[in-house]
């Protein structure tokens, strides 16, 4: 069970990863450049997806 909870937290968080790396692309495909709000955006998820991995991590234990 605890190998399947592992997973999960690995899916999930990597799933979460690709979106940020979407993000970026996004913004480097696109003519203009991300904006400062976009650049929060992006940290806000990035330290949203840590503290998610975190607490999933600290329940299963």
């Amino acid at each position: 069970m605890k190998t399947l909870v592992i997973k999960l937290i690995f899916f999930v968080v990597g799933f979460q990863l690709m979106i940020v790396a979407a993000t970026l692309t996004g913004c480097f495909i696109k003519d203009e450049t991300c904006t400062e709000k976009d650049h929060q955006k992006i940290l806000s998820l990035m330290m949203h997806i840590s503290a998610q991995s975190f607490a999933l991590y600290a329940a299963e234990k």
